[in-house]
């Protein structure tokens, strides 16, 4: 009996190699070649059965490679960011994949959007290897405002396993993690509230703000933002916007601007605070209490770029968070002159 148990044993293992070996196989091919409808679902399988996200075929393409050749396949999208958030290693891959996205004959609306999803989970734009000349315009700047961002200071977006700052910032209490927390998505709701209202202002060629009422939009957007109006109360008290709000407030903002052709604004806001809520945070090697805390952290993702390497940030970040006098005050100007710049 014994040995019949070790033979069925012995046997099981055998098959899971199979399919696994089969799922290593299938995996590059899925994505280099197959056009059916059911893509997402295939490489969904070809995950759960073991396959390695990180290898690479006999050309040494990688998986984010080869399907930004096939990138007219149904849920292309969604097939890109299941394989990242499955532990596709970006940092390994990281001038390879930049530079097939770069040079893919997607269209620049597609190419922003697989841009915005790499730039979420890590993408490393001022590495020595990133060769960003096809983001640049006519006079040489890069063309997207958060990635010039990034670029200009060194940073990237995202956390690092096993680095000493996000270890820091993980180690913040509660009560100072609510006070970074309130104060940061008061100036990211703030910094929107006040770019939109100066777009709507120039557009009409006003010199005071045009009152929201006599904005073309939407009744219900109105009202909320006529709500955030009474809670922002000209930037004068951090601890009056409800944070529960935070994504309903950016998502109407960014759905007015638009509607209103103010297309400056809905690049920075879809690029500066929406990633978080756009492509879910993926999970790391952590408790699971630690997991949780990272995703309250995450909601205001863009506040915490670094790079790894950086000396005493996380400390920095952490002597904030406790600092009682940033509370009730009106937004940071460096921050609103970045917007501003990015709005114009």
């Amino acid at each position: 009996m014994a040995k019949k148990n070790i033979a069925l044993s012995s046997l099981a293992e055998e098959i899971k190699c199979i399919e696994k070996s089969n799922a290593q196989s299938d995996f590059l091919y899925l994505c280099k070649d197959y056009r059916g409808d059911d893509l997402l679902k295939r490489i969904m399988t070809c995950i759960e059965r073991g396959a390695d996200i990180n290898q690479t075929d006999t050309n040494q393409k990688n998986a984010i490679q080869l399907l930004c050749e096939n990138y007219n396949v149904k849920d292309f999208m969604q097939i890109m960011a299941c394989i990242i958030q499955n532990g596709f290693d970006i940092k390994k891959h990281n001038s390879s994949v930049l530079r097939c996205v770069l040079d893919s004959s997607m269209d620049r609306c597609q190419q922003d959007e697989v841009l915005r999803l790499l730039t979420r989970y890590g993408m490393n734009y001022y590495s020595p290897s990133s060769n960003l000349r096809k983001l640049r315009d006519k006079d040489g700047n890069i063309r997207i405002g958060l990635i010039d961002y990034l670029v200009e200071n060194r940073k990237t977006l995202g956390w690092h396993e096993g680095c000493k700052n996000c270890q820091e910032i993980l180690s913040i209490d509660e009560v100072g993690r609510r006070n970074a927390q309130n104060y940061f998505m008061f100036e990211n709701v703030y910094t929107s509230f006040v770019m939109l209202q100066l777009a709507q202002k120039t557009a009409q060629s006003r010199r005071s703000d045009v009152p929201i009422k006599e904005w073309k939009i939407q009744e219900d957007e109105r009202l909320i933002l006529h709500r955030l109006q009474k809670e922002l109360k000209g930037g004068s008290d951090t601890n009056e916007l409800n944070c529960n709000n935070y994504e309903l407030y950016l998502r109407t903002m960014c759905s007015v601007a638009k509607s209103l052709n103010h297309e400056g604004v809905v690049e920075v806001i879809r690029w500066f605070y929406l990633l978080p809520f756009d492509f879910p945070i993926r999970s790391c090697k952590l408790s699971r209490s630690d997991q949780e805390i990272l995703k309250e952290w995450d909601k205001t993702l863009e506040k915490f770029s670094h790079d790894e390497n950086d000396k005493d940030y996380g400390e920095l970040i952490k002597d904030f968070a406790h600092n009682q006098c940033f509370r009730g005050t009106a937004l940071s100007v460096v921050d609103l002159l970045i917007k501003d710049k990015l709005s114009n």
